[in-house]
């Protein structure tokens, strides 16, 4: 009971949750395989940065 009344509350369906080893497994997996990834495209861009050649030329 609550400050609102009583309360009745029906279930009508119910989520598997999969908290297998096997998932767990799977799932962090993709993780490292995000940050790597992510980790690898930030290296890329910073030497892609690092190695450009901007030449300005103002002509008066």
């Amino acid at each position: 009971m609550t400050q609102f009344g009583w309360h009745i509350v029906q279930v009508l369906s119910r989520r598997k949750h999969d908290n297998t080893q096997q998932f767990q497994r799977s799932q962090a997996i993709k993780l490292i395989r995000k940050r790597k990834t992510e980790e690898a495209v930030q290296d890329w861009l910073r030497r892609l940065r690092a190695e450009a050649y901007v030449d300005y030329r103002i002509n008066k």
